[in-house]
């Protein structure tokens, strides 16, 4: 009986550690962009209008983006200060035109 509860939890964290894995950003260029997150946990929001080009986020911070209506967190634990195109992340159906995302040094975190 202890084998097989062992065997089961050892499961358990198998699918826990491949599941958080899938869930990470990786755009062309191998860089890692960070991960989907929980709504409850945002540092700050961000409204993108019509017109918007950029949006800067400071590594390491989580953000509830939202426009036209929709929203989606993310939290920019990426591995030094990409750039990217926010569609790389953004929801399929996130109706957004071109925003470049920069995610600044985080000075609070120990340089790369």
């Amino acid at each position: 009986m202890l084998q097989k509860f062992s065997t089961l939890l050892a499961i358990g964290a198998l699918v826990s550690v491949f599941g958080t894995a899938s869930a990470l950003a990786y755009n062309l260029e191998g860089q890692h962009l960070g991960s989907p997150a929980s709504t409850q946990w945002i540092d700050r929001q961000i409204e993108l209008r019509p017109g918007d080009k950029y949006l800067n986020v400071t590594r390491g911070e989580t953000v509830m983006i939202k426009a036209s209506g929709k929203s989606f967190a993310w939290k920019f634990d990426t591995l030094g200060t990409p750039t990217f195109d926010l569609k790389e992340i953004a929801p399929k159906d996130f109706n957004i035109q071109s925003v470049r995302v920069y995610v600044g040094q985080n000075p609070a975190q120990n340089s790369d």
